[in-house]
């Protein structure tokens, strides 16, 4: 169940509730009342949660083995985004936003 996984997602990335709340978004509250299993985990903040941390929404969810380290990251200047934030970015696009990312993606991939 979802609810054991973001225990033990929060916990091995060394995270307070407040931090992933902040990460995800949402309140605190609301955050503790989804590790508690008082609250349902809706799929508008599995998104959010995932890239909060640092994992595939499969993962969260328990239908995928840990695909990063259990380790926090480390932001180093100069190091590669991590996709799962980056994906979570896009979600708040606009669908002509999502269409310019998409021909810059092409442009990029094709040099």
């Amino acid at each position: 169940m979802y609810t054991t996984n973001l225990l033990a997602l929060r916990k091995s990335r060394k995270l307070t509730q407040a931090e992933v709340a902040v990460r995800a978004g949402i309140s605190k509250s609301y955050y503790s009342e989804l590790e508690s299993g008082k609250k349902q985990l809706n799929h508008e903040k599995m998104d959010a949660l995932a890239a909060a941390l640092e994992c595939a929404v499969a993962e969260l969810l328990g239908e995928l083995e840990p695909l990063m380290p259990t380790e926090p990251s480390v932001v180093v200047e100069g190091s590669q985004p991590n996709p799962y934030v980056t994906a979570a970015k896009l979600g708040s696009l606009s669908e002509a936003d999502l269409q310019l990312v998409d021909q810059l993606i092409d442009r990029l991939v094709k040099k």
